[in-house]
């Protein structure tokens, strides 16, 4: 039964809207649902989560459901239990003859008859359960007509593909072929990833929950984002979000790209995020920035006045509405539901739409019986719901050469026909399986402009543009620029559907793809060199192609063919590489890209790299910025290439002396890890450029970073003096003076300790973080006398790193130990963990103190916690705190660790969304932090063989 929702209340500035609510039927009980998606005759897919938050893997109580409007009245009055014995199932996808169903450990294919699950194959298996509020979900079809989906940083998953290859990850975009089932990981990073959407480039916008500023990311293959937890691949660089500012609370869920003719156009192709700490639908605007993008917050599409109102999936619908599947709970976190799982509410899940003003409901439809005309021409609607569904059944038509014909045409007993639901390996083929007739049109409509009147309406355009789209004929050639015209708009996206509905198919005809590839329209040009990449292999002339690409003046081509530059058979990526860099200008994006796929290549070809940076005359701004990355990679190679480094080291010397200096810094923190022949190799190759930069006059940044150098190898004498004046010189840059200071440590400079508490007492708290970083090269045991000694007059957020540094070795730790024990500083000091260290010492004297003063250190949780979590909520239930001393506390204490609204450390959690979702939730992560501690966020110890630990 069908009800309002009350409290509804729509977004500033965005019209008169109207709220129809749909709820389950009462056949149902309404249970929570998690994912939704909409078939070929506008159907409603949901998946329950009953089960909600269970860990343990098995059959569980969860279904998947299908709800229909067989009244056209707006709301749902039929529906039907296709499949059970679920648990906890977090994404539902249709296509390909079957419906696809994340139930982790599985990614499900089921096929259907009768409307009733018949089979039941496991496709993918290995997605972790560790955290069932980050279980993979958002199984979204990708314009490449892949099936992607995500996974989060807590749930630890393995999944071995028919490529040959495992993967291990967390939080990662992932993707699987419908027809080979291949499965690959396309990038990693963020949080909780709990949303996906394809814009009109085709570009993947990915929501990551737990973040006040960075809600939003632009994720593009081999990219690796920032992470809540865990470490990033060697030598790779972060990427940062794609938003500058921040909504509501920070706990999002659910995304769409509202592309839709449904709703007045300052609403139309913005990115429409569930907040659900917030209660409400964020909208982003997007726009350009080179290769990516920039996020800009606009006003709320829609805000509830109900705390439990939870928005977790949100999509459109084929009457161009957003639909909205609210999770509807009073607990918000994981964390609650985990602590009190029966006090989750299951029974109360709702789906509603957003409906402005009169907008007429849905036909009666049915796509997958629609002709290729009607289908081609469903690709130039104003509702992204066609566009997207009638590309991905003219894909499913075109077959693809990785399946067999036969397995994917029409059934034999209905020659021509169309294969009922489920019965086939795709709906609708009739017969059609890799048709030249509609991969004839589809070509021509890729490579045709026709223009159109900019005068028309939105409407008037759409109109048009799809009756031009059904009218092409096999003689429209040329391309035309595109103008800002609603209907040339629409046409531009009836073109890109098309190519990527080609390009599902699994092969483009090389003369075709050829003009792709030389398209007016740089994304078709972008998508032409990303099909030659996951096709793997091309003609000859598609590869040359592709590599004279690497200098489009397109940075989305260029970004590209970074990409694609390892994926191609036979295609050279070193000079391709190179050639991007040299022309991708100060892109924020294109650098990180190319340098991952780049840096594996190093390994072995570090001297054809850089002979092809040697073989231009600048030194372009990307291949500075990352010169000291390259000069570490090669060093760090199983045989390092000296001759590569030094040629490096020159040509980036005589062009670019900031850089410079950071690459004879990377030369110089590399040289401990260095074998002795590496490291005469090194020094002879690199005594000729030192030669010539020590014999420059000028007192630069650089001719200090060669002197130091040249000291270390044995080339030229430095006066110990000098060097530590220029470290504690104040009126010096930071970077000198810690260049200073490494230069000092590697000198074992016997007179650097009595310089450092001038240094401690003065120098400003981010400085000394860096320095305390450096001091744990020392060996000296009297460091741990200079470090105690400062130690109260350290700025209070100094402290604890100086504790931890002091920790760092058995005979400093002592020293600390016996200073708490003397009462010369207090047991604070010292925390759990620094006392399990010293624990797991072989010092028996100071496992014997430890327990004497200390008692026993608890491995398992404290029993009394629980009476201080409910002592101390009594307590402030009755007393008002004070949040100016609180951030004082913060700032000095918890900072260290942890960070909350971009301020403070990120050793621990983020702390701005998590564990502060009700008052129950904060005082137990207070007062008792260590009930729950993340697998990216558990302390482990490292011994070093220079005896840190």
């Amino acid at each position: 039964m069908a009800q309002h929702l009350p409290g509804v209340v729509a977004g500033d500035g965005v019209g008169r809207f109207q709220r129809g609510v749909r709820r389950r039927h009462t056949v149902a009980t309404g249970p929570a649902a998690e994912s939704a998606s909409f078939d070929d005759r506008g159907r409603i897919w949901i998946t329950e989560s009953i089960e909600y938050p269970r860990k343990s893997a098995g059959v569980g109580r969860d279904r998947v459901k299908v709800l229909e409007d067989t009244d056209a009245d707006g709301r749902a009055d039929k529906v039907t239990v296709f499949a059970d014995g679920l648990n906890i199932p977090t994404g539902v996808a249709i296509g390909y003859g079957g419906v696809w169903v994340l139930n982790a450990p599985d990614l499900l294919f089921l096929r259907e008859k009768d409307g009733k699950e018949i089979s039941r194959e496991v496709v993918l298996t290995g997605f972790g359960r560790t955290d069932t509020h980050e279980l993979p979900n958002s199984l979204t079809w990708g314009p490449d007509g892949w099936l992607y989906g995500l996974n989060g940083v807590f749930n630890q998953s393995r999944i071995r593909s028919n490529n040959g290859k495992e993967y291990k990850f967390n939080c990662a975009l992932w993707r699987v072929h419908p027809r080979t089932r291949e499965f690959q990981i396309v990038s990693e990073g963020t949080s909780n990833p709990y949303g996906l959407a394809w814009d009109t480039e085709g570009s993947a916008i990915v929501e990551a929950c737990h973040w006040a500023n960075d809600h939003l990311f632009h994720f593009v293959e081999t990219g690796h984002y920032q992470r809540q937890a865990g470490a990033f691949p060697s030598f790779t660089i972060p990427i940062g979000s794609i938003t500058d500012h921040g909504h509501q609370k920070t706990a999002y869920c659910g995304l769409t790209f509202l592309d839709t003719d449904a709703y007045p156009s300052q609403l139309r192709e913005r990115i429409v995020v569930g907040n659900i700490h917030g209660g409400a639908l964020n909208v982003d605007r997007l726009q350009r920035d080179g290769a990516t993008y920039l996020a800009k917050g606009e006003a709320d599409l829609f805000t509830a006045n109900d705390a439990w109102c939870m928005p977790v999936a949100l999509k459109i619908g084929p009457d161009g509405c957003l639909y909205i599947l609210d999770w509807y709970d009073r607990y918000h976190c994981s964390q609650d539901a985990a602590r009190d799982p029966g006090g989750v509410d299951r029974l109360k899940g709702r789906l509603y739409r957003l409906r402005y003003k009169d907008t007429p409901r849905a036909p009666k439809i049915d796509l997958a019986s629609e002709s290729d005309d009607d289908l081609t021409a469903r690709l130039a609607s104003g509702n992204i719901y066609f566009r997207e569904t009638a590309q991905r059944i003219l894909t499913e038509r075109l077959g693809s050469a990785a399946a067999p014909a036969a397995s994917v045409g029409a059934s034999p007993t209905e020659p021509g026909g169309r294969r009922r639901f489920g019965e086939g390996a795709e709906p609708g083929t009739r017969g059609r399986v890799r048709s030249p007739e509609l991969r004839a049109k589809l070509e021509k409509l890729v490579l045709s402009a026709t223009p159109l009147t900019p005068s028309l309406s939105p409407s008037e355009g759409e109109r048009v543009a799809e009756g031009r789209v059904r009218g092409l004929t096999l003689k429209s050639e040329n391309d035309q620029s595109l103008v800002t015209s609603a209907a040339t708009a629409i046409e531009r996206k009836a073109r890109l559907h098309a190519l990527w509905a080609l390009i599902g198919s699994g092969a483009l005809e090389p003369t075709f793809h050829l003009k792709v590839l030389a398209h007016s329209d740089p994304a078709c040009r972008a998508w032409g060199v990303r099909a030659a990449g996951n096709f793997g292999k091309v003609s000859s002339a598609i590869r040359e192609k592709v590599a004279a690409l690497a200098h489009d003046p397109s940075a989305d081509v260029q970004l590209q063919v970074a990409i694609a530059s390892r994926k191609i058979n036979g295609l050279d990526a070193l000079p391709i590489l190179s050639e991007v860099l040299e022309h991708c200008g100060q892109d924020k994006l294109i650098p990180s890209i190319a340098w991952n796929n780049l840096h594996p290549l190093l390994e072995t070809g570090s001297a054809t790299f850089v002979s092809s940076v040697r073989s231009k005359e600048r030194l372009s701004p990307a291949l500075a910025t990352l010169s000291p990355r390259m000069v570490e990679r090669i060093l760090s190679a199983r045989k390092p290439d000296a001759a590569s480094v030094a040629a490096l080291v020159k040509f980036v010397a005589d062009r670019d002396g900031q850089r410079a200096r950071e690459c004879l810094s990377a030369v110089s923190s590399k040289l401990t890890a260095l074998s002795e022949p590496v490291t005469l190799e090194l020094k002879a190759e690199l005594k000729p450029v030192l030669q010539e930069l020590l014999s420059r006059e000028t007192d630069t940044p650089i001719l200090l970073s060669a002197k130091l150098l040249a000291a270390r190898l044995g080339l030229a004498q430095v006066d110990p003096a000098a060097v530590r004046t220029r470290f504690t010189a104040a009126d010096q840059p930071e970077a000198m003076r810690l260049q200073a200071l490494d230069a000092l440590i590697a000198f074992r400079d016997p007179d650097l300790l009595t310089v450092l508490p001038e240094i401690l007492a003065s120098g400003p708290p981010q400085f000394i973080r860096r320095i305390f970083v450096a001091l744990g090269r020392i060996e000296d045991p009297k460091l741990a006398d200079v470090l105690l000694g400062e130690y109260a007059k350290l700025a209070p957020e100094l402290k604890p790193l100086a504790i931890d540094l002091i920790m760092q070795r058995e005979t400093w730790a002592r020293k600390l130990l016996d200073a708490v024990l003397a009462n010369k500083l207090p047991k604070g000091v010292l925390n759990a963990n620094h006392l399990r260290k010293i624990l797991e010492s072989n010092d028996r004297d100071a496992l014997w103190a430890v327990e004497k003063a200390f008692g026993r250190i608890r491995e398992e949780r404290n029993p009394e916690r629980e009476k201080v979590v409910a002592e101390m909520g009594v307590f402030f239930r009755e007393h008002i705190g004070d949040p100016h001393r609180g951030q004082t506390v913060f700032r000095n204490l918890c900072a260290q660790c942890h960070t909350i609204y971009g301020e403070g450390g990120k050793v621990g959690p983020d702390i701005t969304a998590n564990g502060r979702a009700s008052f129950e939730q904060l005082l137990s992560n207070v007062f008792d932090p260590s009930l729950v501690i993340g697998p990216g966020y558990e302390v482990t110890t490292v011994v070093t063989k220079d005896g840190r630990n």
